[in-house]
């Protein structure tokens, strides 16, 4: 929870002083890499355990810390991405639709588990291996969005035209 102020007050900024602003569809394909580098760095932790070397375990802040900002780049973004894109009748069925696609990932994840052919720190790479493939396919998917640019808010109320009161019996 830290880092996201973090990202969005001086990493966002920061990049585009440089000219070059994370748009949430640029985020969410650097998170999906970053998330791939995490496994990355904790299969090269775990080749010297694996050896059987110790290593400190403050080690193991890294990947987190790179997975933490990973997730904040792909959840944090994709699923304001999703709403502001949804027109405001349909809000609430994209976001049923950004949990469906979450489902779905899952079920990825739970089949490419079935089909393992390696173990240990192979592992890691394995998994990493396919976040990196699914970075690249929403970044070229991304490429070609046409961002729909949605007035979020509901349209001002008219004002309620009054009879003109009654006369009053005398």
């Amino acid at each position: 929870m830290l880092l996201i102020p973090v990202t969005t007050g001086i990493v966002y900024p920061f990049f585009k002083r440089l000219g070059w602003e994370l748009t949430p569809l640029r985020r969410m394909p650097i998170g999906m890499a970053l998330g791939a580098t995490s496994f990355v760095i904790a299969g090269l932790l775990n080749v010297p355990v694996a050896s059987g070397q110790k290593i400190s375990v403050v080690w193991q802040v890294l990947p987190y810390v790179v997975l933490t900002i990973g997730e904040i780049l792909v959840s944090v973004t994709g699923l304001e991405f999703a709403y502001t894109q949804a027109p405001l009748t349909m809000k609430s069925v994209i976001q049923s639709f950004w949990n469906l696609t979450t489902a779905a990932a899952n079920l990825a994840v739970a089949l490419a588990s079935a089909f393992v052919f390696f173990s240990g720190t192979a592992l890691f790479f394995y998994y990493a291996g396919f976040a990196y493939l699914a970075a690249a396919g929403l970044a070229l998917v991304a490429r070609r969005y046409k961002v729909v640019e949605w007035y979020q808010r509901a349209p001002a109320p008219q004002p309620v035209q009054r009879e003109a009161p009654l006369a009053e019996p005398a």
